[in-house]
């Protein structure tokens, strides 16, 4: 039954009687609005102002009839954008489903509008829906080939949702890359999603694609966002799409009250790591001068006096050389007990805190102490200081963060 009726819905649309909505997307490095994205809206008999989405997303309505109002839609929203008279990006959804399989780019609406309306194709940016990319990619390539060449940009809508997948961006090679709003909701409900939006937000930036987080409905979910570091935010917490182009604003309060908070924390937890690293420096230092590290002839033994004058966050010492290669026991400490676990010949070059602990080190310097991590067994939070204590050996302790 309510398919029926969302049919009677959907039929009774008409193209005079829809417009656009232009949701602000904001900039992290500027706080200002750098583009808007356009969403379409209709009025029904009663007067109710109604969001097109389920209209275009009923596989029941046939490509004609999603083109026309789609078209209705974004001619009127291209029009608005060119009396801007603003460099502004202006976000164009397309859905990949409606392209014909002949598809001819002299036919293309949409570059015939803008061309009409003087738009350059550099402000504007497509934002591409479509799930099944991949299986059907030689059907799409063409247009966004087209595209590409006349210097539009194309973004990836709802990335992390159902059949997102690294094979589409190969092959799009896109521009921007829009995280789904169901990401970034499940950022506030583990750390493993939001370890997988900060591992994914740094993956895109090494392949110079800019992300966009969507759907931001509150303070959490910006925090989250901002902490993974990426450049681009859109969602109802910075504001709700608007009708009209001219004189708008978003929630620039909250928007930098929370960007400002993310600096200030990492500024902190910098120089707790550095005040943490000078604190072991010290306490290692005095170590060797009393004991000589070069004349031992137990390191075991050797680290179980260190541990000594450790605090109670250690949770692990041991000793590698140069390539890596554990030469000491772990010398594993928990409720003032030392345990000694063999774990030598162990090689741990390929963590990426021994490599950057190798870069780093150097004679003026002759410590380092690595980013946050969870350890591989107890999931705890964790950071690892390394210090060389001659030629070729390294000592490595392991700092719990949850005590």
């Amino acid at each position: 039954m309510q398919g029926s009726e969302r049919m009677v819905i959907q039929m009774n649309i008409a193209p005079d009687k829809v417009f656009p909505v232009f949701q602000p997307i904001i900039s992290l490095d500027s706080n200002q609005i750098i583009g808007y994205e356009v969403l379409g809206r209709y009025q029904n008999e009663a007067g109710e102002i109604i969001s097109l989405g389920s209209f275009f997303n009923n596989a029941a309505v046939s490509n004609s009839e999603h083109l026309l109002i789609d078209g209705a839609v974004r001619e009127q929203a291209l029009e608005q954008y060119s009396a801007m008279n603003s460099d502004v990006y202006l976000f164009i959804n397309i859905n990949l489903n409606w392209l014909e399989h002949d598809y001819n780019p002299s036919d293309d609406r949409l570059v015939k509008c803008i061309e009409e309306y003087g738009i350059s194709s550099s402000n504007i940016v497509i934002e591409i829906i479509e799930d099944n990319f991949v299986a059907q990619s030689d059907k799409y390539i063409k247009a966004l080939s087209y595209y590409k060449a006349l210097g539009f940009k194309i973004a990836v809508d709802d990335f992390g949702k159902d059949a997102s997948n690294i094979d589409r961006i190969v092959m799009i090679s896109p521009d921007i890359i829009k995280i789904d709003m169901g990401l970034i909701k499940k950022t506030t409900k583990g750390y493993h999603y939001n370890e997988y939006l900060k591992m994914f937000t740094l993956y895109a930036q090494k392949l110079g694609i800019e992300i966009l987080y969507e759907g931001i409905e509150n303070i959490s979910e910006l925090e989250n966002c901002i902490n993974a570091k990426g450049r681009f935010y859109q969602g109802f917490l910075l504001s709700k799409p608007l009708e009209g182009l001219k004189n708008n604003q978003f929630n620039e309060t909250d928007f930098k009250r929370v960007m400002y908070k993310t600096i200030v924390d990492n500024q902190t937890l910098s120089k707790s790591r550095i005040t943490l690293k000078h604190t072991l420096d010290s306490i290692i230092y005095e170590y060797m001068n009393e004991y000589s590290y070069v004349n031992t002839t137990d390191i075991d033994h050797y680290l179980i006096n260190l541990s000594d004058n450790l605090s109670d966050n250690i949770q692990r010492i041991y000793i590698c050389n140069k390539y890596g290669y554990q030469i000491s026991s772990n010398i594993e400490l928990c409720d003032n007990m030392v345990n000694l676990i063999d774990m030598r010949n162990r090689n741990w070059a390929w963590r990426n805190y021994f490599v950057h602990a190798l870069r780093n080190i150097s004679e003026a310097d002759e410590s380092y102490i690595s980013d946050i991590y969870r350890d591989y067994v107890t999931k705890e939070l964790v950071m690892t200081y390394i210090r060389k204590i001659s030629e070729n050996d390294f000592i490595l302790i392991d700092i719990s963060l949850n005590s």
